[in-house]
C-alpha cells in the first residue's frame, strides 16, 4: 500500500506552504503551515481547522512555546520551556 504526498506553496506566499496526504485506501489529510514573522514560529493547522498547533522561540527570553487551540481558538494545551 502506498501514499501519494503533495507539497505546495499555497497563494505564491513563502510564508504559507501545504502538504496533502493521500493514502491507497481513498484517506486525505491536509496540513496547512504558516510562518509567523512577527512570532518567529510555526503554525500547523490540520483536520480542516478544528486544531491549530503553534510553535514559537523568543530569542530575546530563550523560551520556547508550544500551543493547541480548537476551530474556536480556545487553547486545549500550552506548554513553555527555557
Amino acid at each position: 500500500m502506498f501514499s501519494t504526498a503533495t507539497i505546495q506553496i499555497v497563494g505564491g506566499n513563502t510564508n504559507h506552504f501545504q502538504i496533502g496526504i493521500s493514502t491507497a485506501v481513498g484517506q486525505s489529510n491536509v496540513y496547512d503551515y504558516y510562518w509567523s514573522v512577527a512570532g518567529q514560529g510555526w503554525t500547523l493547522t490540520s483536520g480542516g481547522g478544528l486544531r491549530n498547533q503553534s510553535k514559537f522561540w523568543s530569542a530575546n527570553l530563550l523560551i520556547q512555546t508550544n500551543a493547541v487551540t480548537n476551530a474556536a481558538g480556545q487553547t486545549v494545551f500550552s506548554e513553555s520551556s527555557g
